[in-house]
């Protein structure tokens, strides 16, 4: 393992005492077979106790390529959330500006929110889980995934002002998190109506500052390529 990290609810500061054990990581491939062979093997997923996802190295960067949120939240974890490190991500996250490509990440942030806009208010109800569909029908919407909608709005806007893409919540803006918070656990106070005006706004606020941002960044493909050939050519010396 590269690295291995406290993921989802526990990585936003916004996990509460039901909250699940989410981990992320990354790993790289050490036999000949499965680095250029067709053993190759790009991620790992199970989800049975607690939620897992590790990305093989070439698939993190691959990821970050293209803008997926998920692979820039474990860029940007903070080191309280790392639960094992390694030489070579110390390195990605002493250079993770360099591995963001604003324009991707932008239309990713988008699409994502978009997607839970449609959770949130019942479109897609197949991707639901039980304790969801039943809010859903409670009250109307499933609060978890406003909330999710949010954060990642907040984020990218924090990307295009401030150049950080924040991933904990409660430390990075007191406000905020307690709104999110609220959405959360407390959807009784929340309406529909309201909670989709909100969405709304921040979709134009997040359009406004994408377009007056102050910080671009474009990813370093050849600083990527130089990090996986060093990383990899120990693995494909034979004696």
């Amino acid at each position: 393992m590269l690295v291995k990290s406290l993921g989802g609810s526990r990585a936003y500061g916004l996990d509460t005492p039901e909250s699940d054990m989410d981990y992320r990581g990354v790993f790289i491939n050490t036999e000949p077979s499965k680095i250029l062979g067709l053993d190759r093997m790009d991620h790992v997923q199970k989800q049975e106790t607690d939620d897992v996802v590790y990305y093989e190295f070439r698939k993190f960067f691959e990821l970050l390529r293209n803008g997926n949120t998920g692979a820039l939240e474990l860029l940007f974890t903070e080191k309280a959330c790392l639960l094992e490190t390694s030489v070579e991500f110390n390195e990605v996250q002493e250079n993770k500006l360099k591995f963001v490509d604003t324009d991707k990440m932008f239309k990713c942030l988008l699409g994502y929110m978009q997607g839970e806009r449609r959770l949130a208010n019942g479109e897609r109800t197949g991707q639901l889980g039980g304790k969801r569909k039943a809010q859903l029908e409670k009250y109307g919407f499933s609060p978890k995934n406003f909330t999710q909608l949010y954060r990642l709005a907040y984020c990218g806007m924090a990307l295009f002002k401030d150049g950080y893409f924040p991933v904990n919540m409660k430390e990075y803006n007191t406000a905020i998190h307690e709104f999110l918070m609220s959405v959360k656990t407390q959807p009784e106070k929340h309406g529909r109506v309201e909670l989709n005006e909100k969405a709304d706004m921040l979709e134009l606020e997040l359009k406004k500052a994408y377009d007056n941002r102050k910080f671009s960044y474009s990813f370093d493909h050849d600083l990527a390529n130089d990090i996986l050939r060093r990383s990899y050519l120990t693995y494909l010396i034979y004696e």
